[in-house]
């Protein structure tokens, strides 16, 4: 017969040895706890945390340009009012921001041309085109050349023939003196600003083409102003403006004079032309005697206006008024990897994300030239350790590298933890 006590020492020693297995147990499948779901969880931070580290982030929208009638490489002004400055065009082209205007060369013709623009990449602009060269006082570019006094243009020579000279500006009639005057080399056009304390006057020659635009801008909007211009021209023997207003100059010894009120002329002789065009109806008026032409215009101006004057060959069937229209498109985003903000500083970036100090991670990106190409490529960038012979957890992600161009270029990025 067992006594009592025997039955609860052998209940305790059973007890103890329960509890001592399940010590040990837990002792034993702590390190592949550790192994599992910890490193999981820091695969999942490791990725995020290199992607918020070097994504960078793009804005892309079309620019659309209608023309019935042009099929030239022609300026565009292009009313702008995106509080945006860093952007650049995606083929490349330059332009430059002008006040409230984006002002580009564009291919114009009765197709509709489409133009991407990029925003957000730390553009630097480059001024690099060729075909014109701009100076203080004059700028020239195929077939035109363009003297400038004080910022407003003094004379015009096309292909190689004063076209007029000894151009003289007024402002209600009274001589248009400038307080301050400025030129501008914008890598496509000459920009040349004159201003006094009630108007600013504004002349640019762009690169490859044959015409000079001019703009008038007013300090105040509610302010009104004649501006005039006075110039001598070459003997054209023809003008035309409609079919109410057009003729044959005779040159003769005596003084003969003629005006009328419209927006646009064209004076030509033989082969060769010029034609101006205002936003709105102006005063001409023409004299002429002994082969001497002058012309004055006066220009009612009560808001930002433009005049523009081209020197052509042929007749005023040769030319046309600027008739395009423009429009932007929707804004899109695009997010990526920019590879040239990676930096290899492991300690750095294992303090700034907060990684365990007891474990260590290697990050490799790959070209995603196939979906085993970390096997037999160098990476492009490495971060962190080499693990060696350890138990590690090994992520793969697919990413796509975005540069400044704009451009995605598919990546592999490979993990490892351990």
């Amino acid at each position: 017969m067992k006594k009592r006590g025997t039955s609860q020492i052998d209940w305790i020693m059973s007890m103890a040895l329960f509890l001592l297995y399940v010590a040990w147990f837990f002792f034993f499948i702590s390190p592949s706890i550790d192994l599992g779901s910890n490193k999981d969880s820091m695969g999942l931070l490791l990725k995020s945390n290199f992607y918020d580290e070097f994504k960078t982030e793009l804005r892309r929208f079309p620019l659309f340009i209608e023309s019935e009638n042009l099929t030239r490489r022609k300026p565009v002004f292009v009313n702008y009012t995106i509080n945006w400055t860093d952007i650049k065009f995606e083929s490349g082209d330059s332009f430059f921001i002008w006040g409230n205007k984006l002002v580009f060369l564009a291919n114009l013709s009765p197709e509709t041309e489409t133009y991407w623009i990029l925003e957000g990449g730390n553009y630097v602009s480059e001024y690099m085109y060729e075909g014109i060269n701009i100076e203080p006082d004059w700028v020239s570019t195929e077939n035109l050349s363009v003297e400038y006094k004080d910022s407003l243009p003094k004379k015009a020579v096309y292909k190689g023939n004063t076209r007029w000279e000894d151009a003289d500006y007024y402002l209600n009639d009274v001589d248009f003196d400038a307080v301050a005057t400025s030129y501008d080399d914008s890598g496509i056009a000459g920009i040349y600003t004159a201003g006094t304390e009630n108007i600013n006057h504004t002349s640019m020659v762009f690169a490859g083409n044959q015409e000079i635009y001019n703009f008038i801008t007013p300090e105040s909007p509610d302010s009104s102003f004649i501006f005039g211009i006075d110039m001598e021209l070459e003997d054209y023997n023809h003008y035309y403006s409609d079919n109410n207003n057009y003729g044959t100059m005779e040159y003769t010894g005596e003084v003969q004079e003629l005006g009328y009120t419209y927006d646009y002329i064209t004076l030509y002789s033989g082969t060769e032309g010029l034609s101006m065009y205002f936003d709105e109806d102006v005063d001409f008026n023409l004299s002429f005697y002994n082969k001497t032409l002058f012309l004055k215009i006066r220009v009612p101006v009560s808001d930002e206006y433009r005049y523009r004057m081209v020197f052509h060959d042929g007749n005023y069937t040769s030319v046309s008024r600027e008739e395009y229209s423009a429009r932007f498109g929707v804004i899109d985003t695009i997010e990526g990897i920019y590879l040239e903000n990676i930096t290899t500083n492991y300690t750095y970036l294992k303090e700034k994300w907060n990684f365990l100090s007891s474990k260590e991670f290697s990050i490799r990106v790959y070209e995603n030239t196939s979906a085993y190409s970390y096997l037999q490529e160098s990476p492009l960038y490495e971060i962190g350790l080499t693990p060696g012979r350890r138990n590690v957890l090994a992520l793969r992600q697919d990413l796509y590298a975005l540069d400044t161009g704009g451009t995605l270029t598919p990546i592999n990025v490979n993990y490892r933890i351990w």
